[in-house]
């Protein structure tokens, strides 16, 4: 049996309002064994990327039970939840996110230093990663001298750097032409399988999303097989 690297029983998000309360979810349950790709789509403001938050241990549920890579995010104190999300977690955003003073090997290797890595060690799993998605080539140069997909493409090796559980992906090409978005995604599928990597990812694309193994559609705060 396949290890089970996310479940979360009953989660809900409430948000106070000025008139009344928000809730964004509402009694989610979901479960991802290791190695597993899951989808997730819905209308915009759903609560596709608060739910992918609260999985990540970025944001905390109202209420309910969600546990990822043996942690108990719903108990777990802020403080512990930075090793986590360093050891445990990868995330690649619409937007990249990278350090624009930062080449593309060091905007790589950051995650790896931080977590304790040596810096030639963490450079040099960064230049395999960087060979891996096809980007060697890159290596020295900034964020503003590469495209939109070669950027993308360099997130998607640093949400790997640290041999994470699970990669949690939002909108991952949401911001790129369709080319683009092609060639990241094939990255992004094919590193996870490589690697027996847990994918929960959220989009509006129902193309991207028909990749995945299991797909899911968020609708009224109530997750629904899709």
């Amino acid at each position: 049996m396949s290890e089970m690297v996310l479940r979360c029983i009953g989660l809900g998000k409430t948000f106070a309002g000025d008139a009344e309360a928000l809730e964004i979810l509402r009694d989610v349950n979901l479960e991802a064994e290791a190695g597993s790709t899951i989808s997730i789509t819905g209308a915009s403001g759903c609560g596709k990327s608060t739910l992918l938050s609260i999985l990540g241990g970025l944001d905390a549920p109202t209420k309910g039970e969600a546990w990822v890579d043996g942690i108990p995010l719903h108990s777990t104190p802020e403080r512990d939840l930075a090793g986590f999300r360093l050891s445990s977690v990868g995330f690649v955003f619409q937007f990249h996110y990278l350090l624009k003073d930062f080449t593309a090997m060091e905007n790589v290797a950051m995650p790896g230093i931080v977590a304790g890595l040596s810096r030639p060690r963490a450079y040099e799993r960064a230049e395999g990663l960087l060979t891996e998605i096809g980007l060697a080539d890159r290596a020295s140069h900034y964020p503003s001298k590469m495209s939109g997909g070669e950027r993308q493409r360099v997130s998607i090796a640093r949400a790997l750097m640290n041999e994470p559980s699970i990669v949690f992906a939002d909108e991952p090409t949401g911001n790129l032409d369709e080319r683009s978005a092609r060639s990241a995604e094939d990255i992004l599928f094919g590193a996870v399988a490589k690697r027996g990597t847990t994918l929960v990812l959220v989009t509006h694309d129902l193309r991207l999303a028909g990749r995945a193994e299991q797909r899911f559609r968020l609708h009224e705060g109530e997750l629904f097989p899709s």
